[in-house]
């Protein structure tokens, strides 16, 4: 149990990390090469996340999903909503870090921060919560 409470600890703390580098980001009025530098690190600290989430959290989610419905339908929506989410966001800020779609970045970056900032409270709300009650 302390290692699933230190997982989502960890995990709950590079929310806080993302969180701190869309609000900084969320501040620029434009795409600038001063935009770019946050950006970079958003993607690459997005990029670690998912793949810390892949790699310790969603293996044992998956076995206790296997014995609980319930817990297999939020896996699978979540899942998939994860799949096309990641691709979107990665592309976009792929985009932006080249310095492309500079107009109406801020619009369009408010978007995704909201997409991002929802899924957060969605992990921490119904998936987090779930994983530390696993036995």
């Amino acid at each position: 149990m302390a290692d699933r409470v230190n997982l989502v600890k960890d995990l709950n703390a590079d929310h806080a990390a993302l969180g701190a580098l869309l609000e900084e980001i969320g501040s620029s009025s434009s795409l600038t090469d001063g935009t770019r530098g946050p950006l970079s690190r958003l993607r690459r600290e997005l990029l670690n996340h998912v793949s810390r989430e892949d790699r310790d959290f969603y293996p044992d989610m998956r076995k206790a999903a296997q014995s609980k419905p319930a817990l297999e339908s939020v896996m699978s929506v979540m899942g998939k909503e994860m799949e096309s989410l990641s691709a979107q966001v990665v592309a976009t800020l792929d985009a932006w870090i080249k310095g492309e779609n500079a107009s109406g970045f801020p619009a369009a970056f408010a978007r995704l921060r909201g997409l991002l900032t929802e899924r957060i409270r969605r992990e921490e709300r119904e998936l987090y919560a779930k994983y530390l009650k696993l036995a």
